[in-house]
């Protein structure tokens, strides 16, 4: 077997910053007509490697990451993963795999019972893929697409779906935009859990209850089942649903 079919998929959050580029721009003094204007100074002789006082020097932006999260389809409802280079590559899929066709950017996890399961979302995809923290998981750069293997088409559309994957148990809070009802995501198969009131949130991620809402589209929503209601804060800990999350479990492929 060889050292990539022994892929393992446990990641290390990274967050890549992309910086912007500043430049200077000209300026006009008010009151003053083209015959006013006094002849300029001779300009001194400028050494290449300084900085000239007058010009605020350029920020240097981070180069593009080589791995990265980008839509599937025009709109922005799924993405998946996108490179500059290219993904790693095998010559068969193997169970645990994080897969994508050479064709698409979506992103499938092939499970021990042979299906591929499809990361509808980037924030579906991530909240598998980084550790668990109170404030919001990453969604604009990712070291979890680094992780992907690519395969022919071929390979991966003779693969048969098995549906979609939800997000991690404890990652967010999340609901529908036609209801104002907010849920956490607990174990036992995708299960959505109400919360009393919609505040009860910050309770879970104090001070991040924003980052960590994610709003779902209805067509996402019915993937989820519904479970008990959260009454009082400590009938729910979204760390411990976390850490104790596993997919195939999740997914209805091996019991909890």
């Amino acid at each position: 077997m060889t050292a990539l079919e022994n892929f393992s998929i446990t990641f290390v959050a990274a967050l890549l910053a992309i910086g912007i580029l500043t430049s200077g721009c000209d300026t006009a003094v008010e009151g003053y007509g083209p015959d006013d204007v006094a002849e300029p100074a001779p300009a001194e002789p400028v050494d290449p490697g300084e900085v000239h006082p007058d010009e605020p020097p350029a920020e240097e932006s981070e180069p593009t990451p080589e791995f990265f999260l980008c839509d599937v389809f025009p709109g922005g409802i799924s993405q998946g993963c996108c490179t500059t280079t290219a993904f790693d590559t095998a010559t068969e899929p193997v169970p645990g795999m994080l897969v994508k066709s050479n064709a698409y950017a979506m992103v499938y996890y092939l499970a021990s019972n042979g299906k591929r399961y499809v990361f509808p979302t980037a924030e579906t995809l991530v909240s598998w893929y980084e550790p668990y923290h109170s404030e919001a998981l990453l969604t604009v750069e990712s070291d979890v697409c680094a992780m992907v293997v690519e395969f022919p088409a071929s390979i991966v559309d003779a693969l048969q779906i098995g549906g979609n994957v939800t997000f991690r148990p404890g990652s967010y809070v999340t609901g529908i935009t036609s209801d104002p009802a907010r849920y956490v995501v607990g174990r036992g198969g995708h299960l959505l859990h109400r919360l009393a009131t919609p505040d009860m949130a910050e309770d879970f991620y104090p001070g991040h209850v924003a980052e960590r809402t994610r709003i779902l589209p209805d067509a996402f929503f019915v993937n989820y089942d519904l479970g008990d209601a959260v009454a009082d804060p400590s009938e729910f800990d979204p760390a411990a649903e976390f850490a104790s999350a596993c997919l195939e479990e999740e997914l209805g492929i091996v019991a909890p």
